[in-house]
Formats: C-alpha cells, structure tokens, sequence
C-alpha cells in the first residue's frame, strides 16, 4: 500500500501470550494444552567445572530427551544462555524432534563462546516444550564461567554457535528402521545458508522441502528415489526474509519436520 511502512516484529518477547500479535488474536495462545506432554531433558557438562578463557573457547555437554507419554509426540528443544547481567540470548540451539512411545535421545554437543563475550557467571539452559507459544515441559540448567574483565564484552549473539559431536536413538533396534527419520540443521539459526542432514535406513522415494509459516513450499531441495546413506542439502535464503521456516521431509510414508531461523 502506497505511503506505507511493513515492520517486522521481534515476538519472544510475547511468547508466553501465544508468539505472534497474529497468533494470540486468533487464539492460539488458548491452546496451551496442545504442547502439553510428559517429556523430560537433562544438560550435564563432560567436564566440570567450565571455565572459558578471556579469548574464548568451547564446551562439551551431554543433552538427552525422553518420551515419557503413552503415545508419540513431536517436540520442539531448545537451548538459551542467561548472560552475567542477566540478559537471555536464545535460542542457540533449535530443532523439532519425533519421539516414538518410550522413545529417548541423546547428543553430544559442542557450544563455543566468542571472546566478546563478557566475564563472569553464564547459566545454560535446555528446555523441551513449545518455543513460540511458549510451553515448557521441562528444562535442565548449568553454569559456566568467562574469565576476563567482568561486564567488559558484547552483549551480541554472535559467534555462539553450537554443534553435534555424537548421538544415540534409543528406538533405533525397536522400531522398524524406515518408520523414523531425523533431519538436522547446521547453522541454525542461520544466515544466509544452512546444509540439511538426514539419514535414509533403506532406499525409497524422498522429499525435502522448505515451507514458510504460512504453509507455502518455498523451496524443493531434494526429490526423487534414493538408496540408503546419509544425505545433505543446502537451503540457500540470501533471497528469503528474515524469519522462520520449515524444512520438511517426507520417506517411506512418514514426515519429519525442522525448524529454521533465518537471522539476516
């Protein structure tokens, strides 16, 4: 429309009313109850105590999720860093996840904090749940400390990237193979590209695709019949709005789905 500006608004900070302005007039934010299951996570560090020099460094942490509800769920898990000051940046890691009926997971995770980052005491925590609207289940927290001049540093997300080392599914010799699959996202959130990760148990016909919020396909990564192996895509959105997307994949009759934030 002529003479008019289109602004984007910065939602988690309305996350517990229902995300978006948009989301909480039409009632989303009324529906608690439909991210509410019994899931539980743990976050413990490799190797306590963690103390991340003046210049920076990384740390090593076990993060684990299980199903306790009598049915399958699909959640979201996520991490967020609670600064010296008390500033929360997050989230700095992001990923939806299926979970069969008594299933569990876990990953070995890799989190690196850029020297800008100021000194003094960090808390890391992991929750599992619903980001936006926000519905936590359960979380899991511990402490960290940078060493330098305390409250000297940026307070910037920036260069606190995150990635996996290791992994194990506990449902991988109790279900059939092809009934599960696990997209990833690395870096994620990203700008302007990330590279999609999945495995494939057996061959059979394949389908990755980004939609936006509005349910529109945006992009067709891959497609077509595919042998068994691990595969990767890159998603590239130089073209593409800040924002959040979905990379969705369909195999064997069954859909995976991960979130993607494009920060630009």
């Amino acid at each position: 429309m002529p003479d008019y500006e289109i602004v984007g608004i910065y939602c988690d900070a309305i996350a517990s009313a229902g995300g978006a302005i948009h989301c909480t007039t039409i009632g989303i934010g009324d529906h608690i109850e439909d991210y509410e299951y019994d899931a539980t996570v743990s976050a413990v560090p490799v190797t306590p105590p963690i103390i991340i020099p003046a210049s920076g460094g990384s740390f090593d942490f076990d993060a684990s999720l299980a199903n306790n509800e009598a049915d399958s769920i699909f959640t979201e898990v996520w991490s967020e860093i609670t600064l010296p000051s008390g500033t929360v940046f997050g989230p700095i890691l992001d990923r939806g996840i299926n979970m069969p009926v008594g299933g569990s997971a876990g990953r070995t995770l890799m989190q690196a904090i850029p020297g800008s980052a100021p000194a003094g005491t960090y808390t890391y925590t992991l929750y599992t749940g619903e980001r936006l609207p926000r519905v936590v289940n359960d979380e899991s927290s511990f402490t960290f400390e940078k060493t330098g001049v305390l409250g000297d540093g940026s307070e910037k997300l920036v260069g606190y990237t995150v990635r996996e080392i290791a992994s194990y599914n506990s449902w991988e010799q109790t279900i059939k193979p092809d009934e599960f699959i696990i997209i990833d996202a690395y870096p994620n959130p990203f700008n302007p590209t990330t590279e999609i990760s999945f495995n494939l148990p057996s061959s059979g016909m394949v389908e990755l695709s980004v939609y936006n919020l509005q349910g529109a396909e945006v992009a067709d990564l891959l497609s077509g019949q595919k042998e068994a192996g691990s595969y990767r895509a890159t998603f590239d959105a130089t073209n593409f709005a800040s924002g959040v997307y979905f990379a969705k994949l369909n195999f064997a009759g069954n859909t995976s789905m991960q979130k993607l934030v494009l920060i630009k």
